[in-house]
């Protein structure tokens, strides 16, 4: 289970190919997030470098939804 919160406990096994996906997928993420701290100019970034989604499902999954203020 990808939610944290939930309270279940998952056995995996991942494969050495699912690792990688998930280690490139991790990378990229980060990439993604120094690039929009870079946006801002500063140490603290833009709130224009992270827009708010008015698409209702992914807002429900986003971790930050406190911060924002909704």
């Amino acid at each position: 289970d990808h939610r944290i919160g939930a309270g279940a406990v998952h056995v995996v096994a991942p494969t050495a190919e699912k690792l990688d996906e998930a280690r490139a997928t991790m990378r990229a993420s980060i990439a993604e997030m120094r690039e929009r701290l870079r946006m801002g100019g500063g140490s603290d970034p833009s709130p224009l470098a992270f827009p708010m989604t008015d698409d209702r499902e992914r807002w429900a999954s986003c971790a930050f939804r406190r911060l924002c203020g909704r």
